[in-house]
């Protein structure tokens, strides 16, 4: 058989990573409205971020570019169902891919994604089996004033969202460089928590959070958007307004970089959230 060329390969190995950005998004959503199963699936799709991060190194080593574009978003009345199968497509996948990349280290890390992905399949099999006597739904009944921030609330997940592939976009071109304090993989963790945030507060109360688009923003807006919220928030749920003020205090330093240089800071890593057509500089 031809060895096939970098270029065949990294096409490859980009619609693996773009089935783990699938994944990734999908099991998050799952995890937020699937109550008690939540905690299993969001480890699981912690997992699957892992695996992103590392298929993206080798795009980039490789020559090539990872494809961050996002994923069509699927509603299904069985998400479970839909994450089985998900998981079945996927290890097919990398097996055929492993059997057709000759190269040894790329070959290592495809069998050590399948050993994950094989235990996500067996863990959503068991969580179909145990889910047959127990209603899926949100933990809550409806909240009015809930209600009334679910627009915001879903705004700031779409702002958050295009901040997370802002930051991997940088993270993943951007040459290793000895860097003190946040990195662009740290900011990318940071914005997917305030994504989180505010999706856990509309499940909390018995909203199912809708996967937005990406909505490319300004960090000294989004901070005034969170701590909107967390002044409203303060009377009817304590716990989303606190967060919703930390969300407010990062995203105010990071509206104001103390250095320019980006050498080394605790403040802002971006100038700008236009994370498809941006230039990365080093």
């Amino acid at each position: 058989m031809q060895r096939p060329s970098s270029v065949e390969v990294v096409t490859w190995l980009n619609l693996d990573l773009r089935g783990e950005h699938d994944a990734i998004v999908h099991y998050l959503q799952h995890a937020w409205v699937l109550s008690p199963w939540g905690p299993t699936i969001m480890a699981i799709a912690r997992d699957e971020m892992r695996h992103l991060k590392w298929l993206a190194h080798t795009i980039v080593r490789l020559g090539g570019t990872p494809d961050l574009t996002p994923p069509p978003i699927r509603r299904d009345a069985d998400p479970l169902a839909q994450d089985e199968a998900a998981e079945a497509v996927a290890i097919e996948q990398y097996r055929r891919h492993r059997a057709d990349i000759p190269d040894p280290a790329i070959q290592s890390l495809l069998d050590r994604i399948v050993i994950d992905e094989e235990d996500h399949l067996r863990q959503f099999r068991a969580l179909r089996e145990k889910a047959g006597a127990v209603p899926l739904a949100p933990s809550s009944e409806l909240d009015p004033e809930a209600r009334a921030f679910q627009p915001s609330l879903t705004q700031l997940m779409g702002c958050e969202y295009a901040a997370v592939l802002s930051a991997l976009h940088r993270a993943f071109q951007r040459l290793p460089a000895p860097r003190t304090g946040i990195d662009w993989e740290d900011q990318a963790v940071e914005e997917m928590h305030h994504l989180s945030w505010a999706a856990e507060t509309l499940a909390r109360h018995g909203l199912t959070p809708e996967w937005p688009e990406p909505a490319p923003g300004d960090s000294r807006d989004e901070a005034q958007r969170w701590e909107m919220l967390a002044r409203a928030a303060h009377a009817w749920d304590p716990e989303a307004a606190a967060l919703a003020h930390r969300a407010a205090r990062r995203e105010a330093l990071e509206a104001h970089p103390p250095r320019r240089d980006r050498s080394a800071t605790v403040g802002s890593l971006a100038t700008g959230r236009d994370w498809v057509e941006e230039e990365v500089r080093p």
